[in-house]
């Protein structure tokens, strides 16, 4: 449907006199005349099909599910237009001449590049440059303005920090595919997990993080034998790899060839991935960034879910250590979600 008749002068008069219930009221609020609301209610009946009030006797205006509906959604047009304009005007003041983006070495690198390619979509002679470093590092250098942006993996608490949540992956148990429990169960059980020896990320690089996991497992009845740790997740894989124990890793992560995952029946547990940035001080294209993120996100969600992609075990990769005011949304790093969705 082509909506380009629908500008935002007339979201703008539609929305003040549905929450005003009054034309005339209204256009005694935004100094125009009253016949400028009629006439762009009318039009927008007759464009969209959509009738958006019913006139009492008395002139005043009951709106429809849809009117109500249209008085709480316009303003995101409006949110919308001035951080596009807030960008352009930034880019014109030569302000957004480079970018400091960071990725938590437990990120998907997949939605780091996504991230960057839409960044470079926007301004193509934008110099982008990369910190990898655990969650916690990252958080603390948007916090202290030595880089612009993050990718993380949650929880982080910081009050100067917008936190935008961009994806939740399962948390699953990682294990030799040779190993009994993933030759004969295709879903593990928490007893399953008792006594068996673990490995774990360091959790000096994200105590909250290895402290919320030490919580679940808990909560489940699980105690494990804590073998090793790890400063990488590559090191987790090549650790299972050797026989030292099983580990949790976000679901879909390559796996090097020998691994299998399985989930964890009744404990649909998650790695929430989030982009953070400074509440006041950041570069205005990076609202922008993260609103076409979170669609681009959305949409592949619809899409078949791809196979687990294998790696050779000795194949010498690791991930280099460099590449080339308001309250926080505070979310999780490892949240239950409804039983449901373990199946999902």
């Amino acid at each position: 449907m082509d909506n380009d008749w629908a500008d935002f002068r007339i979201f703008r008069l539609l929305m003040e006199g549905l929450r005003r219930r009054n034309f005339r009221v209204a256009s005694e609020h935004l100094h125009t005349s009253q016949s400028s609301f009629s006439d762009a209610a009318k039009q927008f009946l007759e464009q969209s099909g959509v009738r958006l009030y019913e006139l009492r006797k008395d002139n005043r205006l009951n709106p429809t599910e849809a009117g109500e509906a249209l008085i709480e959604l316009a303003p995101l047009l409006f949110h919308v237009r001035d951080e596009v304009i807030a960008a352009v005007k930034a880019i014109h003041r030569g302000e957004i001449r480079d970018l400091r983006l960071g990725c938590g070495t437990r990120v998907d690198p997949d939605l780091f590049n996504t991230a960057r390619g839409i960044h470079k979509r926007y301004l193509p002679a934008c110099q982008i440059h990369h910190s990898l470093a655990d969650s916690a590092q990252l958080a603390a250098e948007v916090v202290e303005g030595k880089i612009d942006a993050a990718l993380i993996t949650l929880p982080a608490d910081a009050p100067d920090l917008r936190i935008e949540l961009l994806r939740r992956d399962r948390l699953v148990a990682c294990l030799r595919a040779d190993d009994p429990l993933a030759m004969t169960r295709s879903v593990l059980r928490p007893a399953d997990l008792c006594g068996r020896p673990g490995i774990f990320y360091d959790p000096a690089r994200h105590p909250a993080a290895h402290e919320r996991l030490l919580e679940l497992l808990a909560e489940a009845g699980v105690q494990m034998q804590e073998h090793s740790r790890v400063s990488h997740p590559i090191d987790m894989q090549r650790l299972v790899l050797e026989g030292d124990g099983l580990a949790f890793i976000r679901e879909g992560a390559a796996l090097l060839a020998g691994l299998t995952t399985r989930p964890i029946l009744g404990k649909p547990w998650t790695v929430d991935t989030a982009f953070i940035y400074h509440n006041e001080h950041h570069p205005k294209t990076i609202p922008m960034l993260v609103r076409e993120l979170k669609r681009q996100l959305a949409a592949e969600s619809k899409k078949p879910a791809k196979e687990a992609v294998i790696v050779p075990p000795n194949d010498g990769r690791k991930p280099s250590a460099k590449t080339n005011g308001k309250a926080p949304e505070q979310l999780s790093l490892l949240d239950d979600l409804p039983d449901e969705r373990l199946s999902a």
